[in-house]
């Protein structure tokens, strides 16, 4: 017998909408899954509080998976490589070798902390912005208008003779 999941069931709707918040699914793909419109899948969230319940602890789940792996990317972290061999360890009865793997070293690499992680993190759990608005106000404004043509070409000279320093830029 097929499912019919364009027909609200709490049963059925809550217990396979847990199972795929549960594995990362957006309610978009849940709606699609269920073979129904999107708003219609929102109309059954907001009328059946069990399904909107139903779904918190697995997208709760998914999302405390997701934050572990994106703070140990941006703090960095260790973990063990082991290498191994097909090593020869005698023959059978036919004569042809016998091989086994054999654990050859074993190594502990650290993999080092992600800036980008870090930005990512400080940005979306701290408010931390990596751009910064700045305004400013001239306070003092200078009025030429009474200034000789031979001062203002005196004080041009001035400028374009002066050395302005590259700020790091080549």
């Amino acid at each position: 017998m097929a499912l019919n999941l364009k027909t609200y069931d709490p049963g059925i709707h809550c217990e396979l909408a847990y199972w795929m918040a549960m594995a990362g699914q957006r309610e978009e793909e849940i709606a699609e899954k269920f073979g129904i419109p999107l708003g219609t899948f929102h109309t059954w969230r907001n009328r059946h509080p069990e399904l909107h319940d139903a779904m918190k602890p697995g997208r709760d789940f998914i999302d405390s998976l997701v934050k572990g792996s994106l703070l140990k990317r941006a703090l960095g972290y260790d973990y063990g490589e082991v290498t191994r061999e097909n090593v020869q360890v005698g023959s059978n009865a036919d004569g042809t070798p016998k091989f086994r793997m054999k654990v050859i070293r074993r190594v502990k690499k650290h993999v080092a902390p992600d800036v980008g992680a870090q930005a990512f993190y400080l940005k979306n759990r701290c408010g931390w912005k990596d751009r910064f608005d700045v305004s400013h106000e001239v306070k003092k404004v200078f009025d030429f208008s009474n200034t000789p043509d031979e001062k203002l070409d005196e004080i041009e000279r001035m400028i374009l003779a002066a050395e302005v320093p590259s700020a790091g830029r080549n």
